[in-house]
């Protein structure tokens, strides 16, 4: 008769992982440990820009959005109208980045700046990267590094571009970096096809790195900055790694149930968790205490297909993908939270104890792998149970899934699954 109720752990290894749950979606485990409860739901701010796209903030509060596309470039004002401004003639865009006064935005080949809000002072070829390929960047030791093919591409206090501050090997290919203390940290990789990813720390000044560590993964894709911990995102199946000191660490748990590909603006940290979208999902990666592990857990669902770029602004995040930019709502979404595997009993029923309106607590079960099917709970309020014990097929192996619906301003709050 397992009972399941440590929700703060997230999603698990796999479904087979009786410590976690085998799915979380559109749900907050973190608010209040203990419970779960449904999150609040993205909502659709604008249909603009219409193209997937890049976004910056800027100290004031404005948010820009770089078409990865085209060379099309959109604005949002602190009070949330959008606007476009003139297109960037050297198409489509692969970052941007406030630095030293200015916003900074490239293509795979010409670097451009403008002064962020009056837009003044715009130059759309400032400068040009050696390789052709630029990516990703950091800013450390009052320079801004931006990641282009075989070098490391810099601009220093007096916005003086270097197409070359560091150099690698010739068949390396830098996609993302992020700062260790006052050290640079570069993820680099050989081919697409090739699992075979190396990861570099440099001082910044000195001619070459102090410590490089390969990893047996495609690509790295995006950093992920934890608490005290840079996190890294590799190759297409979800895997998560952190930097240790000396090497890049796998993770206990991978992003499961989905596919993951190189995406360097496809975080940030909002609400104080680790954020990371992929597809149209966007997971939080949090620790809520340091004796706990990182709990993954898949807190919104974009209204677009793909998301392309998500920042936090002010104590709003915005998601962008090709049909607009989501925020976070005020209403709830509709959740679910899938158990692992029972296995080793027959199962008969499920009984979910809840803290908050029983009536928005659904039940459904899945047998031998068949499917989820959805059953007609039983609420009762005097005992805060919702539970279904109609009986189950005779099988190998049950799953419950529990779907947490509002209504209003009833939100559903459960404390525990039991399958007997």
């Amino acid at each position: 008769m397992p009972t399941y109720g440590a929700f703060y752990n997230g999603i698990g290894k796999s479904r087979a992982d009786q410590s976690a749950f085998d799915n979380m979606v559109n749900v907050d485990p973190h608010s209040e440990i203990g419970y779960l409860k449904p999150q609040l739901a993205l909502t659709l701010e604008s249909a603009t820009p219409t193209e997937p796209t890049i976004s910056c903030v800027v100290p004031s509060g404005t948010v820009y959005f770089f078409s990865t596309t085209s060379g099309k470039i959109w604005k949002r004002a602190t009070d949330g109208t959008y606007s476009s401004i003139t297109a960037n003639a050297n198409t489509s865009h692969r970052g941007a980045y406030h630095f030293n006064g200015y916003l900074w935005y490239w293509t795979a080949s010409k670097l451009g700046l403008m002064v962020a809000d009056t837009e003044a002072s715009r130059n759309d070829s400032f400068a040009t990267f050696s390789n052709g390929n630029a990516q990703g960047c950091f800013e450390v030791n009052f320079s801004l590094h931006i990641c282009d093919g075989k070098y490391i591409a810099g601009i220093d206090g007096a916005n003086t571009f270097s197409a070359n501050v560091l150099d690698f090997p010739a068949n390396k290919i830098a996609t993302i970096c992020t700062k260790v203390g006052t050290d640079l940290l570069i993820g680099t990789y050989v081919g697409s096809n090739v699992q075979s990813c190396t990861f570099y720390l440099w001082d910044t000044y000195s001619p070459s790195w102090s410590i490089e560590d390969d990893i047996p993964e495609k690509t790295p894709n995006c950093f992920i900055d934890g608490d005290n911990v840079k996190i890294a995102q590799c190759g297409d199946a979800g895997a998560l790694y952190y930097w240790n000191g000396g090497q890049m660490v796998p993770m206990d748990n991978t992003i499961r149930n989905t596919t993951t590909s190189i995406a360097p603006f496809n975080s940030c940290v909002y609400n104080k968790r680790p954020t990371f979208c992929s597809g149209n999902k966007v997971f939080t990666i949090y620790k809520q205490y340091s004796s706990s592990g990182y709990a993954i857990v898949q807190e919104y669902t974009a209204t677009g297909t793909t998301i392309s770029s998500v920042i936090a602004s002010g104590s709003q995040m915005l998601v962008s993908h090709g049909g607009g930019v989501d925020k976070v709502g005020t209403s709830y979404a509709t959740g679910y939270v899938d158990t692992p595997e029972v296995t080793g009993i027959t199962a008969d029923s499920v009984m979910v104890d809840h803290d908050a309106y029983g009536a928005g607590v659904g039940i459904s079960t899945n047998s031998n792998r068949a499917g989820y099917v959805t059953q007609t709970p039983i609420v009762d309020d005097i005992r805060s149970q919702v539970y279904f014990d109609g009986g189950l097929p005779d099988s190998v192996t049950t799953q419950a899934r529990i779907t947490l619906t509002p209504s209003g301003s009833d939100i559903p709050i459960i404390k525990s699954i039991t399958v007997e």
